[in-house]
């Protein structure tokens, strides 16, 4: 199960795009309002007691697996959405929820009220990494998928469907073996002559600006991110081993001028 959530200008529109988007239903609510005119409304009731709060409304959309959410109804929904509000402090305030159940991912779209009934904000700061972190509590407590376990079974299914991932791993180790191998562009030439004979390249890319980014690599028309091949072959790993590379082939430079500049003397 994940979480995604943010502080919000309009409602209004967000609950209706919401709405418009997948047939919802309410799931759970604590306010009379039901349409995302009617609950705008109420909830400005609130709201203008703080005129210096902007984003004055907080939306979340709660998630879990297609594989949980199948055996899920709405108590299960309702039961999560009530823990989900407890444990980011929000259950004292106004707060709409619709669930969308006519695809196969169900899924909760969550509006609350910023404003509190004493007219005081809710501190957003951090509140994405805030909810994803009690999605992911909430998801061990109840037993269920969290964003971690799915991401890697999602990985896991990837790597059964393209066995040419271990291919390119098993190259991409080697090419680093080679102490020669100092840079990005020296790796991505390396790669690229030695896989020639099983389809496999690697390719470079780079930000605006120039700076390295990132691997992909390819066999065929598959296309595949580093980081879904192996954790070993994100930026931040390969930009490790690379210099590791340069700081040994310096090392070994700086011996054979020492060994050349010996004489020995009879």
């Amino acid at each position: 199960m994940i979480a995604k959530g943010k502080s919000i200008r309009h409602l209004g529109a967000s609950i209706n795009y919401a709405i418009a988007k997948e047939e919802a239903v309410v799931l759970d609510k604590n306010i009379v309002a039901e349409t995302p005119k009617e609950v705008a409304q109420e909830f400005q009731a609130f709201q203008e007691r703080n005129h210096r709060c902007e984003r004055n409304s907080l939306s979340f959309v709660i998630s879990p697996t297609v594989k949980d959410g199948k055996e899920m109804n709405e108590d299960h929904l309702r039961s999560i959405n009530a823990s989900f509000l407890s444990k980011m402090g929000l259950e004292q305030h106004q707060y709409i929820a619709f669930v969308h159940k006519n695809t196969p991912h169900k899924h909760i779209h969550l509006y609350v009220n910023r404003i509190d009934y004493q007219g005081k904000a809710y501190n957003d700061q951090f509140v994405s990494n805030r909810c994803a972190h009690v999605a992911e509590g909430i998801a061990k407590d109840r037993g269920l998928e969290t964003a971690k376990e799915a991401k890697k079974s999602r990985l896991m299914e990837k790597r059964m469907r393209s066995p040419e991932m271990a291919d390119i791993k098993q190259l991409a180790d080697r090419t680093l073996k080679q102490k020669e191998v100092s840079s990005v562009d020296k790796f991505v030439d390396v790669f690229n002559q030695s896989g020639i004979e099983q389809g496999l390249r690697a390719e470079a890319y780079r930000s605006k600006s120039g700076a390295f980014s990132g691997l992909r690599f390819y066999v065929g028309d598959k296309k595949f991110k580093a980081s879904e091949v192996d954790r070993s072959l994100a930026k931040q790993t390969i930009e490790k081993r690379l210099t590791m590379n340069k700081e040994i082939s310096v090392d070994l430079a700086k011996e054979n001028r020492k060994s050349k500049g010996v004489s020995i003397g009879f």
